[in-house]
């Protein structure tokens, strides 16, 4: 698991990078880490970057949050591009490193949550159909 020294290193990192919003999730936010747990980072960045230049960033932020945690097992996520079950997980443990626009966390909140609910059904029976195709495999 992180150590608070290491969350303290990505929110400086963070406040120097072009986001609004920055999240922790997966195993590191729930606190059920072990030793094959990556960091799932989500990040919004700022509206009026174009979509290469997100991706550009994306791969730079990996190598040198790899840097600061110690690890390989780094996951930069644009949590705009993000299906909306996986925009679901990186918001509902509500573990914030970095919150520079508290209006736009807001809405995006309030909008994956809305949607997240509105398909909720039909996120859990297509995961269900999946696994049963699966296990007849």
């Amino acid at each position: 698991m992180l150590t608070q020294d290491q969350l303290d290193q990505l929110k400086k990192y963070f406040a120097t990078q072009p986001v609004e919003v920055v999240y922790l999730f997966g195993s590191q936010a729930t606190g059920k880490t072990n030793k094959l747990s990556d960091i799932d980072i989500g990040v919004l960045f700022k509206e009026n970057l174009s979509d290469s230049t997100c991706f550009d960033l994306r791969v730079k932020m990996t190598a040198d949050l790899s840097g600061i945690s110690k690890t390989d097992q780094v996951d930069v996520v644009d949590l705009e591009k993000a299906p909306i079950a996986l925009r679901y997980s990186a918001i509902s443990p509500k573990k914030e490193i970095l919150t520079v626009n508290n209006n736009r966390r807001a809405v995006f909140e309030a909008e994956t949550n809305s949607r997240y609910f509105d398909y909720s059904y039909y996120i859990k029976e297509n995961t269900k159909n999946s696994l049963v195709s699966i296990a007849r495999m």
